[in-house]
C-alpha cells in the first residue's frame, strides 16, 4: 500500500529557510519556463510538448547556459517533478477537469518541491537532501517502514512540512485483534454516529475561530498592496487557517482509529459531497465536517490493521427506513431529529435509526456479495 507521512521540519536556520526559498524558487521557475516551452511549440506545431520533449528542451536553454547556473544548487529532480506537474495540469484541462493551467506567482504560491528517493535520506529524525550540507530535523521520525519512493517539501504558513510517500509491504500492516463487532456510520452535519448509540459531536472547527479569522482578513484587506503590513496580515490570516485545518486533522485521526480499533467491519454510507454542499445553507458547515477526509481516514487505516469497510450506496435511504420493522417514512425532513416508525410505532434518535439501518444494509452487502451500488436499488415497503 502507497502511504504518506507528513512531518513537520523544525530548528532551522535561515541557511536552511535560504534553500528552501531558493529551491520553491527553482520549481516555481521550471514550471513557468515548462508552460512557455509547450506554448511556443503549440502555437508552432498545434501539438503540445510531451514531459520528456519539455525536459530535454528545458536543459538545452537553460540548465547548459552558464548564465543559469544557479540551477544546478538545487536538485535536478525539482526541475523534473515541475514539469511532470505542468503536463498533469495540462492533461486535467484537455480532460475539462480542472481550468487551464497559468503562471505561478510568488506572492500567490506557499512554496513546494518534489525529490525522487535518490535526492534525500531520511536518517532517524534528520532529512539529509542532495546539494545541501546541513540535515533538517524533523518534529518525528518516519511512521512506515518499506520503500521510500518520494518526498515533497512545502510551505504552509510560517512552517515547513515533507511529505514522504512509502510503499508500504502487506507483512508490515498492524493486524489488531479481531473484535468480531459490527458497526454501522451515519455521518451528519451535527455528529458522528454508530449502531452502537455512540455519538460524537462535531467540534466545528471553523465555526470555533470564524470571528477570529474574519476579523483578521478584515485587517488585511485595509493593508496596502505589495507593503510589509500586508505580508505580515497575509501569515496571521494563513496560520488561523493553518490551526483550523490541523485541529480538525487531529480529531479525525483520533476518531477514525478508535472506530477501527473496535470493529471488524465498518458500514459507511458512499456521500455525494460535492452535490451537498451546493445548498448553500448548509455548505459551511458540510465543508467544516469534511466528510470526505474523515471516511478516507477510515479506509486506510482498516486496511493497514486488517479491518473491513462496506461501502452502502449513496441512494440507500438509511434516514427513512425504520431499523425495527422495516417500513418507510416518505414525509421525513432534516428538522426532524427523533425518528417515529408510523408502522410499528418505535420512537428512537434519527441519527441511531439511520446508523442500525447502514449496519443491517451492509451486513446484507456482504451476504449476497453485491456491490455498494446495489443499495441504491433498495426500496422501502
Amino acid at each position: 500500500m502507497i502511504r504518506t507521512h507528513k512531518i513537520r521540519l523544525s530548528r532551522m536556520s535561515n541557511e536552511h529557510r535560504g534553500f528552501l526559498s531558493r529551491a520553491y524558487g527553482t520549481r516555481r521557475f521550471a514550471y513557468n519556463q515548462a508552460k512557455n516551452l509547450s506554448d511556443r511549440a503549440y502555437e508552432l506545431t498545434g501539438n503540445t510538448l510531451s514531459a520528456f520533449d519539455i525536459m530535454a528542451q528545458f536543459q538545452k536553454e537553460f540548465r547548459d547556459v552558464p548564465e543559469y547556473s544557479w540551477l544546478y544548487d538545487i536538485p535536478k529532480s525539482v526541475c523534473q517533478e515541475a514539469v511532470k506537474d505542468y503536463r498533469k495540469s495540462l492533461q486535467a484541462f484537455f480532460k475539462k477537469t480542472h481550468a487551464r493551467p497559468g503562471f505561478q506567482k510568488k506572492r500567490h504560491d506557499n512554496g513546494s518541491f518534489t525529490l525522487n528517493n535518490q535526492q534525500f535520506k531520511i536518517d532517524g529524525r534528520y532529512l539529509k537532501i542532495a546539494k545541501f550540507s546541513k540535515p533538517f530535523k524533523l518534529t518525528q521520525p518516519l511512521r512506515f517502514e518499506g520503500k521510500i519512493m518520494r518526498a515533497t517539501v512545502s510551505q504552509k504558513g510560517k512552517h515547513h512540512y515533507v511529505s514522504v510517500v512509502v510503499d508500504v509491504p502487506e507483512d508490515k500492516f498492524t493486524v489488531l485483534p479481531h473484535t468480531g463487532n459490527v458497526v454501522g456510520i451515519d455521518l451528519n452535519i451535527h455528529s458522528i454516529d454508530d449502531s452502537d448509540n455512540n455519538s460524537w459531536e462535531h467540534v466545528q472547527f471553523l465555526k470555533r475561530d470564524l470571528e477570529l479569522l474574519r476579523k483578521a482578513q478584515k485587517k488585511l484587506s485595509r493593508t496596502q498592496k505589495d507593503s510589509n503590513n500586508r505580508r505580515k496580515a497575509r501569515r496571521e490570516v494563513a496560520r488561523i487557517h493553518e490551526r483550523i485545518a490541523n485541529r480538525r486533522v487531529d480529531a479525525h485521526h483520533k476518531l477514525s482509529y478508535q472506530i477501527v480499533k473496535d470493529n471488524s467491519i465498518i458500514g459507511v454510507e458512499s456521500l455525494n459531497v460535492s452535490g451537498m454542499i451546493k445548498n448553500r445553507r448548509l455548505a459551511r458547515a458540510i465543508s467544516d465536517a469534511s466528510f470526505y477526509s474523515f471516511l478516507d481516514k477510515v479506509n486506510y487505516k482498516a486496511l493497514l490493521h486488517g479491518r473491513k469497510v462496506v461501502e452502502v450506496g449513496r441512494f440507500f435511504p438509511s434516514s427513512k427506513l425504520c431499523s425495527q420493522c422495516g417500513s418507510k417514512k416518505i414525509n421525513l425532513t432534516l428538522s426532524d431529529r427523533t425518528y417515529v416508525c408510523d408502522g410499528c410505532g418505535s420512537i428512537m434518535r434519527r441519527d441511531l435509526n439511520a446508523a442500525i439501518n447502514i449496519r443491517q444494509e451492509a451486513l446484507r452487502l456482504l451476504d449476497t456479495d453485491q456491490p455498494a451500488g446495489y443499495a441504491g436499488c433498495v426500496e422501502g415497503p
